[in-house]
């Protein structure tokens, strides 16, 4: 430790010489403007010429173009100087390293008090070429798919750009901000695209990561090799249920282990998966429905008086109609029996019929924001107040959930989404939304656990995931206790307390086979 001290000293006292002699000039006065990857000029030659007295080059005939090495070496100097790795050499690092307060390497040059003439270069130097073999990659830019696309998303996991592991091959808008995200942070141009330069440095191990990135993360594990869901799949016609060729009217896989569930007939799929991220201390579920005008989406709504008012266990519902995959709804019923907190139950329409159209135009939670499903299979949000029941009817709704905020709509993030103080906090959540009409995607997240397996996740992680996978409208249901997924009678998801009951259900497929515990 004495001998850094005496290096630093050292190199202090030498930078300090050389501000005086001029041969480093003074801008404690400028408004210094921030050094990265591609940039060029005096500047730039200036600092690293600093660089080099505090010994993070080896020789002193640099030029004013800031390369991928010189990053490299910036980062070096913000490691001894106790400084966030970025590559980046912002103001204060730059006022940091021409005070002559910087931490330099014990290889540094021992300065003189009159540094040797500035060498007249012979000819112009040639950029310092970048480190990492580009050769194999192409550009990918949105609107891709493919392998690659997919490799570098997981990559980029591991960095921490990205919260799941479970990415799709799409290089889709998500992916170009994470990629701006990632660019960012390693000094390199904005584009959104992952050209040659980006992928070799992210598969060289040193771009730079983010604070969530997950640990260790220099090596990522070897992956546990993906499902092949495909291969548990019976024999399938083009349009993706069984086939004729099938001796059975309906197939049922499960596998709690992997977490897997299947069910299929001639006019429904219903593929339901478990994922976990335990950083992030986090399990959730993904259904991904095909359905049909043979096999809608059902809503079930319990006792005819005041409809939903009357509250039964989940289990009870299944029992009682028989659905295959189920999960809970708007939950509007609870808001009419607690009228004293003056929240109205929305715009609700089950089956074409109106239940109850008194709604309003808040920022709250609920906001009650609706999503429509019409006769098509279609999906569409709106905001809470955008319509009213009998106007929702004539353009064709079959039915309406209120309860918001609205996740998506027309494949974009809501205005909610994008503002990180809207009631934001982690708890269990559950949305529905349409990928294309008849084509649905369900997201039941855990939380509230009490060996805190899973702490739940914010609104935006929902709209996030639900992008990612191309879903274009989405909304959030009512999550917490009432969050419940079940699948063939089964409850699916765990919580820390026992399941709500509730007075309105919504679900895929009717069976005989229902299994009630």
């Amino acid at each position: 430790m004495r001998g850094k001290h005496i290096v630093k000293k050292m190199i202090a006292a030498g930078l300090c010489a050389l501000l005086l002699c001029g041969f480093i000039t003074p801008a404690f006065s400028e408004e210094y403007r921030e050094l990265k990857y591609g940039s060029k000029g005096e500047d730039v030659q200036r600092f690293k010429k600093a660089m080099f007295w505090l010994g993070y080059f080896s020789t002193e005939d640099l030029d004013g173009t800031y390369t991928a090495t010189t990053a490299e070496r910036v980062k070096k100097l913000q490691k001894n100087n106790g400084l966030r790795q970025t590559g980046i050499a912002d103001a204060a690092l730059q006022e940091l390293v021409f005070s002559g307060s910087a931490i330099g390497t014990d290889t540094a040059p021992s300065p003189s008090p009159v540094p040797p003439p500035t060498p007249v270069p012979t000819a112009t130097p040639e950029p310092t070429p970048f480190p990492y073999d580009t050769s194999g990659y192409e550009t990918l830019t949105e609107g891709m798919t493919g392998e690659a696309v997919q490799k570098l998303k997981k990559a980029m996991y591991w960095l921490g750009y990205f919260n799941t592991e479970n990415l799709s091959d799409e290089y889709n808008e998500v992916t170009a901000n994470r990629v701006r995200q990632l660019q960012k942070a390693n000094g390199l141009p904005e584009t959104g695209e992952a050209d040659p330069i980006l992928q070799a440095l992210v598969y060289s191990g040193n771009a730079v990561k983010t604070k969530s990135a997950p640990r260790p993360s220099s090596v990522p594990p070897t992956p546990k090799p993906p499902l092949d869901i495909s291969a548990l799949m019976p024999p399938l016609n083009e349009e993706g249920f069984l086939s004729d060729e099938t001796d059975t009217d309906e197939y049922v896989y499960v596998d709690e282990d992997e977490g897997v569930w299947i069910y299929v007939t001639s006019s429904l799929s219903i593929v339901l998966r478990r994922y976990e991220d335990k950083k992030a201390v986090l399990t959730w579920y993904e259904a991904d429905v095909h359905a049909s005008p043979e096999s809608p989406l059902l809503s079930y709504v319990n006792g005819t008086k005041n409809p939903g008012t009357a509250m039964i266990q989940p289990a009870k519902f299944v029992e009682k109609y028989g659905l295959v995959l189920a999960f809970n709804d708007d939950h509007f019923g609870f808001r009419i029996n607690e009228k004293d907190k003056g929240i109205p139950p929305g715009i609700i329409i089950r089956g074409r019929q109106i239940l109850y159209d008194k709604t309003w135009s808040r920022e709250s939670f609920p906001n009650l924001d609706v999503l429509a499903v019409f006769s098509d299979g279609s999906m569409k949000t709106y905001p809470a107040a955008a319509h009213t029941a009998q106007e929702y009817l004539d353009m064709g709704a079959v039915s309406t959930y209120a309860f918001g905020p609205t996740l998506l709509r027309d494949g974009e993030l809501s205005e909610y989404m994008l503002r990180d103080e809207y009631y934001s906090y982690r708890e269990p959540r559950l949305a529905m939304g349409m990928i294309e009409p008849w084509h649905y995607y369900v997201l039941c997240v855990e939380g509230r656990m009490a060996d805190s397996r899973s702490k739940g996740v914010y609104l935006n992680w929902l709209a996030d995931n639900m992008k990612e996978h191309g879903v274009q409208e989405a909304i959030n249901l009512d999550g917490g206790g009432t969050a419940c997924l079940m699948f063939m009678g089964k409850k699916i998801n765990h919580s820390a307390n026992s399941t709500r009951s509730v007075g309105s259900m919504s679900g895929f497929g009717l069976s005989e086979q229902i299994m009630v515990p």
